[in-house]
């Protein structure tokens, strides 16, 4: 049916942010009025304020509406299916407003809405229970969520809840899940204000280190770059010493069985996590698999605490992320530089603002400069020259022992 605009009778409504009405109503103007406005046997206004508001911006005096009998629903005579088909997730939320007002409304509450010609049976049990039956929720928590659903979700998601291909519990858990991940990013870049901290490296052998670290975290040669391995990896149990009880430790190496085998024998971490990158190519053997990953030995000590880890897709002991290489905005320092997004979450697991990180083969200062940027005190050790000339360029500052 048609109505005048200016006989609708709105009432103080909940929504007080109308979005880009400027925007609808050219969609309007274009399109039509895709969907009638609701309104009670007495022109109240149910659900539709937007749209009248830009059609008035329009210049339009009339608009389609269509009753919403809210005796019928609050009478319970009109069946769940019914609803179901004859209105969508938003415009049942409004209508569940209205009832949940003359509900409350025979109970004696304070009501905005002047609804008349309801019934003055009252129903026991909580109003929003009661509204979710008789608007077809089922439950007072199924209500709750839809109300969260029309309140926070996206243009696709409740196009996806009205056509029935999500449910609303499904699309309440992935806005649930979008607003804890919002809440775990602004809490990581609170850990970036902190950035006091210089990247320091020490031009020399770490075996001079005699202090305490809460955090070794290291990319040591691997078993291609050295003469035997099994002598070289006894370099770990004694730096795992100067590791505090409270701390942890990362020891980046090879894929490799023997380089595995190696340090395994010598120090058996709390887990064998893998680094894995698909963004580099290289020759492809023709006798065993493509080596895509590396291990990194994870150490927890006697009393380390929880990590401290608020995204559960870094949890993963595969931590799927690509390595550096000449598209990235720095460009690719040496042949197995990690990538500093990988080193910034494993600083942020496992330590706090002014915590003490240790890098024994520091390179180019990947590490050190993640530590930076997170409020970490640090050292690193380097006896390779040229690494040192890119460590100083990256903004390191060295020293020599």
């Amino acid at each position: 049916m048609i109505l005048n605009i200016k006989d609708i009778k709105i009432a103080n409504r909940y929504r007080k942010d109308m979005g880009n009405l400027q925007e609808l109503a050219e969609s309007i103007k274009e399109q039509g009025l895709l969907q009638s406005i609701g309104v009670t046997e007495n022109n109240e206004l149910v659900f539709g304020e937007r749209r009248i508001e830009a059609c008035k911006i329009l210049g339009y005096e009339t608009i389609e509406a269509r009753i919403v009998n809210v005796t019928s629903i609050v009478e319970g005579e009109l069946t769940e299916n019914e609803i179901r088909k004859q209105f969508n997730i938003q415009e049942k939320i409004e209508i569940g407003k209205v009832v949940e007002n003359v509900l409350g409304e025979r109970q004696g509450q304070r009501n905005d809405l002047k609804l008349s010609d309801v019934c003055h049976t009252v129903e026991k049990g909580r109003t929003s229970d009661i509204t979710a039956k008789k608007i077809g929720f089922g439950s007072g928590r199924t209500y709750d969520r839809a109300k969260k659903i029309v309140e926070k979700a996206n243009v696709e998601q409740l196009e996806k809840v009205n056509s029935g291909e999500k449910s609303i519990n499904k699309v309440y858990s992935e806005i649930k899940k979008e607003e804890q991940t919002t809440t775990a990013k602004i809490k990581i870049a609170k850990e970036y204000e902190h950035n006091t901290e210089k990247p320091k490296i020490i031009h020399g052998d770490f075996t001079n280190f005699k202090g305490e670290c809460d955090l070794l975290i290291t990319d040591p040669p691997y078993m291609t770059d050295v003469e035997d391995i099994n002598e070289f990896a006894k370099w770990l149990p004694e730096k795992l010493k100067c590791v505090k009880d409270t701390g942890f430790a990362f020891i980046f190496i090879g894929g490799y069985p023997q380089e595995l085998n190696a340090y395994l024998n010598l120090a058996m971490p709390e887990q064998v996590l893998i680094w894995t990158f698909r963004n580099t190519l290289g020759m492809s053997p023709k006798n065993k698999y493509k080596l895509n990953y590396q291990a990194i030995l994870f150490f927890r000590m006697q009393n380390s605490p929880e990590l401290n880890c608020p995204l559960t897709n870094e949890l993963w002991a595969v931590q799927d992320v690509n390595a550096p290489d000449g598209r990235h905005s720095e460009g690719r320092y040496h042949a197995w530089e990690k990538p500093m997004d990988l080193a910034e979450r494993l600083i942020r697991h496992t330590t706090k603002v002014g915590d003490t990180i240790l890098d024994c083969f520091a390179g180019t200062g990947t590490f050190l400069l993640a530590a930076s940027k997170l409020g970490r005190k640090n050292i690193g050790y380097e006896i390779n020259a040229d690494m040192i000339k890119i460590a100083k360029q990256r903004g390191c500052e060295i020293e020599k022992f």
